[in-house]
């Protein structure tokens, strides 16, 4: 009988990993695939926007089974929000310091 025709039970711990090495390869190939065909914006791409608040940022926190921050910014054209990884990496210092009403 030969070996493609033995089920899975039957095969040895060498053939064996022979399949899983195979998987991790591909599994691998395409993680690395997926991280650098992921886009990722130039600092060129980016836009300063200037806006007059109309109120003082507004610090916000919600504590339900896990807690979120983020900050709410008041325009005249409207409500802004910055929140999630935007929030996270936000110098709050500077951010404080820089981002006020103006009179």
């Amino acid at each position: 009988m030969s070996d493609k025709g033995r089920k899975w039970k039957g095969l040895t711990f060498k053939e064996k990993r022979k399949f899983y090495l195979g998987g991790t390869i591909v599994f691998f190939l395409l993680i690395c695939f997926t991280f650098l065909m992921t886009p990722s914006p130039l600092v060129s791409d980016l836009t300063n926007i200037s806006l007059t608040l109309t109120r003082e940022p507004s610090f916000k926190k919600q504590s339900l089974p896990a807690s979120s921050y983020w900050v709410e910014l008041y325009t005249d054209k409207g409500k802004y929000v910055i929140n999630g990884i935007d929030y996270k990496y936000i110098r709050h210092k500077n951010f404080k310091r820089l981002v006020k009403k103006r009179n």
